[in-house]
């Protein structure tokens, strides 16, 4: 859940606990409300939640406002750009990718973009105001307390010694205080005015009992955990007003437990120890318990109004404390709110149809989605990146039989999460959106391959394919070549001769022979002979190069890319993957080459094409 979910759902529950308090605030325990606080709390700091059907955000209209604004809300909602956004959005990936440029123009140079959150910003600073205040707040009345002198008093010592506490338990008087309070929590002390009637026994019995009940609930941890609360929501009203109720809910229950411990002849005269106590003071004191704050009047009335507590009380409390867990700290279920991203291990089970199966529909298997993540999981582990999930995942074609077999093609898209997203050079088809999940490459191209036995699937390969789709004439080729490679068997195809003809006129012999000294010159450093097989200007992983020159006085021995390396390292220079863009050496096209025209000035060798390197993908750090 973000930020601004567990607010809105936080001031949902404050909104109904208001309604039920102002209801049942003075016929049922008191402690109940500190319950149904404490689990405001939870929602408010714990960023999670559990789906169930009976929450009721499954239970709203799905067309519903409510539903829209949860459903939409957004981790940041203002957005401040000094500069324009780079062209390659999230917005692109389901682009066509015969629609792209060509591998000249699609390395894009990246713009200097500075992406300022100001909701980030403003929230930020005001937790640090809100933290600020009540730390300095503490610490000053902390100042002043130290000042204060043991309470020397035989009822006092009496009083100690019948009410033993693991923790040191210390009475002081002050002269800078007018009301009662406790402070501490590891050496808690009880803290009087100085002007205290201490031959007054039954008002001090009060008192002390009073403070005795918060220093035994821990009430000053509490006190703590919600401020806190307030600290991270401290735009949220709602919760301002839970801070206050709170407040006055902690003085109700340490009321109830005095009423209960001296009985019901006692209201009376503990209601005269509340009015003769009332402080009048200044300043917030936030974790400190006072023995009377503001609401002076509504304690009295609900120490008059107090209730012996019967089983059908505590079992109306139960009902209420189950009914806000059940339905208002759980979160829709599946079939509720769309989380606006897709988990690590999640993905989309869409249904998918082809021409050639009647559109049949398919539902993704587990066994797919299992090698979907670990397929993504282990080029993750090779990477920089903080994190990566699977975008999508669906069926798309199936081969009823090929090479005996019959298999089921599963189309599949996954993201990495950059840590410094404006340092990302996108280059082929890499997209990035706002957040810095990058498309390591062009979208839908990625390709599991599935032999079916019966009702079972086990994985074969993985095809890489950005220029044609599953069941074409050239998907299916490039997939009986692979197939012929995993039996380590040679295949020949029907257009074996023809193979590189989409993106060149040269004969196959002499582009595998020109990937070889690519290959071979890459492997020697040998940057000289390699520059020779550029045409210029060409982009190098976001650079622009315009000559041979500028080619070698790049740094290559400082920033040549490891992963760019081993993939021009692994490649066979046998047929290759190419398109109408080029031929591609590497798995997702770390470089590009194709037959380029060369302009002579005799209509001789006119339309003449030599082999030259156009593009270059990744190739430094």
């Amino acid at each position: 859940m973000g930020l601004l979910q567990m607010s809105f759902s936080g001031a949902v529950m404050i909104l109904v606990i208001i309604i039920v308090r102002a209801i049942a605030k003075n016929k049922l325990p008191k402690r109940t409300f500190l319950l149904l606080w404490g689990l405001v709390v939870f929602r408010l700091l714990i960023p999670f939640s559990i789906p169930s059907t009976l929450s009721v955000y499954s239970l709203l209209d799905r067309n519903s406002t409510v539903w829209n604004v949860i459903a939409e809300m957004p981790l940041e909602d203002v957005i401040l750009q000094t500069a324009p956004e780079p062209s390659n959005t999230s917005a692109d990936k389901n682009a066509n990718v015969e629609e792209m440029q060509s591998v000249t123009n699609a390395v894009p140079a990246v713009e200097d973009m500075s992406v300022i959150s100001v909701w980030t910003i403003v929230w930020i600073s005001g937790v640090v105001v809100c933290f600020a205040y009540f730390t300095i707040a503490y610490a000053r009345c902390i100042f002043e307390f130290r000042m204060s002198l043991p309470v020397v008093h035989t009822f006092i010592s009496e009083w100690l010694k019948k009410h033993p506490l693991r923790r040191k338990l210390n009475v002081r008087q002050s002269d800078k205080i007018s009301t009662p309070l406790t402070y501490g929590i590891l050496h808690p002390v009880i803290l009087l005015p100085k002007n205290t009637d201490w031959e007054n026994k039954e008002q001090l019995q009060y008192i002390l009992a009073h403070e005795y009940t918060h220093i035994c609930r821990f009430d000053m941890v509490f006190k703590m955990v919600v401020i806190g609360a307030v600290c991270v929501h401290w735009f949220n009203p709602l919760v301002w007003v839970m801070y206050a109720l709170f407040n006055q809910d902690v003085e109700l229950a340490c009321d109830e437990k005095v009423v209960r411990q001296f009985g019901e002849k006692a209201k009376a005269s503990y209601a005269q120890t509340l009015l003769a106590m009332e402080a009048k003071k200044s300043g917030l004191t936030p974790f400190l318990s006072h023995f009377s704050k503001n609401a002076t009047e509504e304690r009295i009335v609900s120490i008059m109004k107090n209730k012996k507590i019967t089983v059908g009380a505590v079992a109306v409390s139960l009902c209420i404390l189950i009914a806000v867990v059940v339905l208002f700290t759980t979160s829709a279920d599946g079939e509720g709110i769309p989380n606006r991203d897709v988990e690590d291990t999640e993905i989309l089970n869409t249904a998918a149809t082809d021409d050639d199966n009647n559109m049949a529909e398919f539902e993704v298997p587990e066994v797919v989605t299992n090698t979907a993540n670990t397929w993504v999981a282990e080029r993750f582990d090779a990477s920089s990146y903080l994190d990566w999930r699977v975008e999508s995942l669906k069926h798309v074609y199936t081969y009823e039989d090929i090479e005996g077999m019959t298999l089921q093609v599963y189309q599949l898209n996954y993201e990495y999460l950059a840590e410094n997203p404006e340092e990302v050079v996108l280059v082929g088809g890499m997209t990035i959106d706002e957040e810095g999940w990058l498309v390591p490459e062009y979208p839908n191209c990625n390709y599991l391959i599935f032999e079916q036995n019966g009702d079972e699937l086990s994985y074969l390969l993985t095809l890489w394919e950005n220029d044609c789709e599953a069941g074409s004439e050239l998907f299916t080729d490039d997939l009986r070549r692979k197939l012929a490679e995993k039996d380590e068997k040679s295949y020949v195809s029907e257009t074996d001769e023809d193979y590189y003809a989409v993106a060149t006129s040269a004969l196959a012999t002499e582009v595998e022979n020109f990937a070889q000294e690519i290959k071979k010159d890459i492997l020697d450093k040998d940057w000289g002979t390699l520059a020779e097989k550029i045409v210029y200007p060409i982009t190098v992983s976001g650079t622009t190069v315009n000559d041979a020159s500028e080619f070698i006085e790049l740094d290559f021995d400082g920033k040549l890319n490891k992963n760019f390396v081993d993939a021009i390292e692994a490649e066979t220079c046998v047929e290759m993957f190419c398109n109408w863009q080029g031929i591609c050496m590497g798995e997702t096209g770390q470089l590009w080459f194709a037959a380029v025209e060369v302009e002579m000035a005799d209509a001789e060798h006119s339309g003449m094409y030599q082999l030259k390197i156009i593009g270059i993908n990744g190739m430094l750090d």
